[in-house]
């Protein structure tokens, strides 16, 4: 009993002790000044919307004047607020190293598809429903969808969040049909390597057209969106493996439990 009380009591002692260094550590820490600004893109998806110069060069601009000082919690919290007010920034991570240096750690929005509207207006739609606007310097190679679409960009939009069917607009639907089909056919390995566009007809139906431009797909509207992939993919399979892939010009999707083709 005794050697466990001691036990405990001297483990009592080493947390009190590390939790006081790591007080007087961090205080210490908040008392250096502040030269250097680095800056990590995560780039493993493969895009490069955001260049690290770009984010320390505005971040140096906005907070110039604190450089060469501690930097207290409000400037840090100034500097979060800088970086993901950027467009193509999801997430942002914000600390100070040991050695008193400013470290930004920034995740970028995975674009799923580039809408082209009605008006010729272009931007992207991220993979968590975030409108996307184009870059000068990159170019993301996604599906493209271009037709009768109506919305345009806007920071605002959150295609992911509840929509109440009342206020919604009509181009704002729109727009959440279009993304939900896109993440069906990029979810699906075997239509992400074949399906590269995607048109909006005049009365709201999707068009699709594989990468090798060899027929239309009329799929119509997105109600029963996985049985008329399921039904398409059987007649690549089995049908076109016949006939060729170039043998049809137009594939409709539309009527039930049937593929109807022309020529």
């Amino acid at each position: 009993m005794i050697r466990n009380m001691i036990h405990i009591v001297l483990i009592s002692a080493l947390l009190a002790t590390t939790l006081v260094l790591l007080g007087f550590a961090t205080k210490s820490n908040q008392l250096l000044p502040c030269e250097t600004v680095v800056v990590y893109v995560d780039q493993r998806c493969g895009n490069k919307f955001i260049e690290p110069s770009d984010i320390e060069k505005n971040v140096r601009e906005r907070i110039g004047d604190r450089l060469g000082k501690p930097l207290e919690q409000g400037s840090l919290n100034m500097v979060k607020q800088l970086v993901e007010g950027n467009p193509y920034v999801a997430k942002a991570a914000i600390y100070r190293t040991i050695d008193g240096d400013l470290h930004i750690r920034i995740r970028q929005h995975e674009p799923l598809v580039r809408v082209i509207n009605n008006k010729n207006q272009s931007y992207y739609i991220s993979q968590t429903g975030k409108l996307l606007p184009v870059s000068r310097n990159y170019s993301a190679r996604v599906m493209v969808a271009t037709g009768n679409i109506q919305q345009g960009y806007s920071q605002t939009v959150d295609l992911l969040s509840p929509a109440d069917p009342e206020t919604i607009t009509k181009s704002e639907q729109q727009l959440r049909d279009l993304f939900q089909l896109s993440r069906i056919i990029h979810n699906d390995p075997f239509w992400k390597s074949l399906i590269d566009q995607m048109y909006i007809t005049n009365n709201g139906q999707f068009e699709l057209t594989p990468m090798n431009g060899a027929h239309t797909i009329e799929f119509g509207g997105l109600e029963e969106a996985e049985e008329k992939f399921q039904k398409l993919e059987l007649f690549y399979r089995v049908g076109l493996h016949e006939v060729g892939w170039n043998y049809y010009t137009r594939i409709n999707l539309k009527y039930d439990k049937q593929i109807v083709c022309s020529k």
